[in-house]
């Protein structure tokens, strides 16, 4: 599902500047980095709201519906979330990002399926510095998009909240989004009305 790892590193040296430069906080957005087929079929999977399992989030940073249960993903879903906990995946990231030693959480903690729904929303915020679960500190976030193509999708290059986030279509595949989560971002200059 994601490119070899010489390829995943070459692509994060070229763009650890970016990241690092990257206003108004560090972050990164890749488009094509995963196999938009493989990202279907994890779509696809998406469990049925009406399952147990998803958590509302209803605060001032998201509107949305998260399945944090990865014990009853699909297997492409438990194939994308062991190659993203992976030392491959990992190795990219301490490449893009600049920091050694990161430590992927397996729980999924505030993590998993995001089912933002029209009029939902997902500020970039900080609500948490140390994962309870690990006890370690929370250092980068990366979100996968599976919006499927054709579709509108609320990313943006910005996509991390901080500016005003435009609509458009989403490319064929999905883009995937990285930032550090250990230096605050701006806040949001207006949260989206629902």
């Amino acid at each position: 599902m994601t490119p070899p790892l010489d390829e995943m590193l070459a692509l994060a040296g070229a763009g650890t500047a970016g990241y690092a430069d990257a206003e108004p906080f560090p972050h990164a957005v890749v488009d094509g980095f995963f196999d938009a087929g493989l990202l279907g079929a994890v779509a696809a999977e998406l469990p049925d709201r009406r399952a147990s399992g998803w958590t509302t989030w209803d605060t001032s940073n998201e509107w949305k519906h998260v399945f944090d249960r990865p014990e009853f993903f699909g297997p492409h879903a438990r194939q994308l979330a062991d190659e993203l906990d992976g030392s491959e995946f990992v190795r990219y990231l301490e490449r893009l990002t600049g920091i050694d030693a990161l430590v992927p959480d397996p729980h999924l903690t505030a993590a998993g399926y995001f089912d933002v729904r029209r009029g939902g929303f997902l500020n970039v915020h900080v609500d948490f510095a140390r994962n309870p679960k690990l006890a370690l500190v929370r250092r980068v976030n990366v979100l996968v998009y599976l919006t499927k193509a054709g579709a509108t999708s609320g990313a943006a290059t910005s996509s991390c909240g901080a500016r005003s986030t435009a609509a458009r279509s989403a490319p064929s595949p999905p883009p995937s989004t990285a930032w550090s989560s250990s230096r605050p971002p701006a806040p949001p200059t207006a949260t989206p009305s629902r």
